[in-house]
């Protein structure tokens, strides 16, 4: 695990990546699970979602660009980040029924 400073700069630096790859259809990334409500310790994974304003079987095509650049953030930060490409129209659609996107709500950290 990292500290806020340190996570702030990953978090930029995929938030940059995502505006490169997907332009205006990327919103926001979400930090939820552990490191969202700080009950974390140094074997955590950071859960990030990465929010797409484009249908959801679309989002295949850009699985492995996002992978990749995490597994590289990865190694040079000594972190294990635990990327998830979700399209937004899927998002609010079932963000009331299901529960995980219910806790991504509750317990989740927008950063842009």
């Amino acid at each position: 695990m990292c500290d806020k400073t340190q996570l702030d700069i990953i978090l930029r630096q995929i938030s940059d990546y995502s505006k490169e790859l997907f332009g205006d259809k990327f919103k926001n990334i979400i930090l939820y699970g552990s490191c969202a409500r700080g009950d974390y310790d140094e074997e955590s994974d950071i859960d990030i979602m990465i929010m797409v304003d484009m249908p959801k079987d679309e989002l295949y095509k850009y699985r492995k660009f996002i992978t990749d650049f995490c597994a590289d953030l990865d190694l040079e930060n000594n972190v294990f980040l635990s990327p998830k490409l979700q399209s937004l129209p899927f998002f609010n659609e079932w963000k009331n029924t299901l529960p995980f996107y219910q806790n991504v709500i509750k317990d989740g950290v927008l950063y842009a």
